[in-house]
């Protein structure tokens, strides 16, 4: 009985706990009728859809310990030593690193098409096979160079002016600041990662792309995208092949991504497809419904769940399948098969080369983990606020008592000043952090709370005075005049604004 009891009261406690958070969603939607109707109206089929489908409620709890929380972090990075470890041992034997050399501006199609040219040839081992058993696996799990070739190897000046000073751009070593440099410019580009190929049939040059945009990032196509090519057989089995690599290429890059410590784009993964490719948990198994609608929501998924309801599966997915659509069989048939199944293509390739076909067991360490973890672990923070960029930043003064004095009290006035104005102003702060770290998010502080962006000021005064700030990704520094510019904001809003201005077009001048 007393059990019995605590259940009831339990029982209780939710629906009250649920009747408080309706009451609050309720509030929400009438302040935000007065400044976005359609985000208002998007909430609220949400909301009927959950109703409908009796899910409301059915969230992935958040509220996990510190304690708990730590010792995942510890796991995952314990996780990434062993697996660079092996491939370290493996290289002692080959004693072969990975270097790889892409053009100061390089676009990833070209990059990919080039790549996939030189077949066995190809030195990056992002597109061709990994041998029998794997063999070469130990090649992405071990170190990678990236190195940026300079327009000077071509017969070029490989020079830029800068306030009337001409700088030399050398080649970059790869200490840190190429790689995410690098990685940043995959997440930003795989939206435009295109394969394209003459049709005779057609007598035209036909492409298709391999991701497509959606209001939480990027999303594989669907495999009939693919049916265009249909009409040559030889062509049609090529482009699958093709894009069977560049997926897998995709993947490795990811994997290679958390191999260096470097948490992958928010928008190169919306979080549907995360639980999918990254903890292979499928929405079947997923008992987190109410998440998995708004995940869906997320990607812009549209849905007429009120109408499909009672409707045969076959209307929805073609597959002769007469079972009535039901509010439990949405989740076990029809999500998997209209959202998942006619990716499966893009999925499991993707999912070839973040494990290296089952060399690395990631999707089995994430899969015993929330999903919100492993977003903190393996993801940059969605959202960058101003707080979470002066939350990472970490001074460092240099000269004497006095000069130390000004320039602590121009970080903590003028320069943290001007970081909060920029909240929500031009996507300055994501220009800011890449300028810094050649990252265009930042990690979330649970997961690494030891990255910091140095505000360094200048100790050998080199910069001279009233200078433009500079950046050494390396070390994600960004180093000022020791002069502070003697305390103006406006100046350092000039001035560093300049200087995210000349760099943004090539990583060259870090």
């Amino acid at each position: 009985i007393r059990n019995l009891k605590e259940q009831m009261n339990k029982a209780q406690e939710e629906i009250e706990k649920f009747r408080r958070e309706k009451e609050v969603f309720k509030k929400n939607l009438d302040d935000m009728d007065q400044v976005n109707t359609d985000l208002k109206q998007k909430l609220e089929k949400l909301e009927a859809d959950k109703e409908t489908l009796a899910v409301s409620g059915k969230k992935e709890p958040k509220d996990i310990s510190d304690r708990k929380r730590k010792y995942l972090v510890r796991l995952f990075n314990g996780f990434l030593k062993n697996n660079r470890n092996l491939g370290a041992a493996l290289s002692e034997i080959k004693r072969r690193p990975l270097v790889i050399n892409v053009p100061n501006e390089f676009e990833l199609s070209t990059l990919f098409e080039e790549w996939l040219e030189a077949g066995e040839n190809d030195k990056t081992y992002l597109l061709r096979d990994l041998g029998e058993d794997n063999k070469y696996a130990w090649k992405l799990l071990w170190d990678w160079k990236i190195q940026y070739e300079n327009a000077s190897k071509k017969g070029k000046k490989n020079t830029i002016k800068i306030d009337g000073k001409t700088i030399n751009l050398d080649l970059a070593e790869d200490e840190g600041g190429p790689t995410r440099e690098f990685l940043s410019q995959v997440w930003k580009q795989m939206i435009g990662l295109t394969i394209a190929r003459w049709s005779e049939d057609s007598n035209e040059t036909v492409a298709v792309e391999l991701f497509e945009r959606c209001p939480a990032g990027v999303i594989p196509i669907k495999t009939e995208n693919f049916d265009k090519f249909k009409k040559n057989e030889d062509l049609y089995m090529d482009v699958i092949g093709t894009a069977q690599k560049y997926y897998r290429a995709v993947g490795r890059i990811m994997l290679r991504s958390l191999m260096t410590d470097h948490p992958i784009s928010p928008e190169a993964m919306p979080s549907f497809f995360r639980n999918i490719i990254f903890r292979d948990v499928g929405p079947q198994e997923n008992p987190f419904r109410d998440d998995i609608l708004e995940h869906l929501s997320d990607i812009g998924a549209e849905m007429n769940v009120e109408g499909w309801i009672g409707q045969p599966i076959d209307y929805l997915l073609s597959d002769d399948d007469m079972e009535l659509i039901t509010a439990e069989n949405f989740f076990t048939k029809v999500i998997p098969g209209y959202f998942v199944d006619s990716r499966r293509l893009a999925i499991d390739s993707i999912v070839e080369g973040l494990t290296l076909n089952g060399t690395v067991e990631l999707q089995a360490l994430f899969h015993s983990m929330p999903l919100h973890i492993v977003s903190e672990l393996a993801f940059l923070k969605p959202n960058l606020e101003a707080e979470d960029v002066i939350k990472a930043l970490e001074p460092k003064y240099f000269g004497g008592e006095v000069l130390k004095e000004i320039q602590k009290d121009f970080f903590e006035g003028p320069f943290i000043e001007f970081m909060k104005e920029q909240e929500n102003k031009d996507d300055f702060l994501s220009k800011f952090v890449h300028f810094c770290t050649g990252l265009y998010f930042l990690p979330d502080h649970r997961a690494q709370p030891s990255f910091k962006i140095v505000v360094e000021f200048n100790e050998d005064n080199d910069l001279g005075y009233g200078a433009l700030p500079k950046a050494h990704t390396c070390e994600n520094t960004l180093v000022l005049p020791r002069d502070a510019y003697d305390g103006s904001k406006e100046t350092l809003e000039e001035k560093l604004g300049k200087a995210i201005a000349f760099t943004s077009a090539s990583f060259g001048m870090r």
